[in-house]
């Protein structure tokens, strides 16, 4: 887990547990929350595109609500606009953006 400190390789890293732990969900997790920009990016897309995180709502909600946030991280510049879209559409993949959109049984009986 030193290495998935790091922005530098955190693609490396998140990619090795990807391989050698049976079930990643919360390393990875952990790995993306303690990341800066742009070291989560791909720690996020692993979370949305490479594991199965369905039945982990917590993380769902976290992609939504909080995966862009930059916590105490100082950012001297802002980042490059097809950085942000490409984030921006694995946050709302990972946690199922358009789920949150459609109505229940409950709401449709108007």
């Amino acid at each position: 887990m030193l290495f998935g400190r790091s922005d530098v390789f955190a693609y490396y890293a998140g990619f090795a547990l990807l391989g050698l732990v049976e079930d990643p969900v919360d390393l990875l997790w952990k790995m993306a929350r303690d990341l800066t920009w742009p070291g989560r990016l791909p720690v996020l897309e692993f979370l949305s595109c490479d594991i199965d995180i369905d039945d982990r709502a917590d993380v769902q909600d976290w992609l939504l609500r909080h995966a862009w946030s930059h916590g105490d991280a100082r950012i001297d510049e802002p980042p490059d606009i097809k950085f942000v879209q490409e984030g921006a559409l694995v946050c709302a993949q990972g946690g199922k953006l358009l789920r949150q959109f459609r109505p229940t049984k409950s709401t449709t009986n108007c």
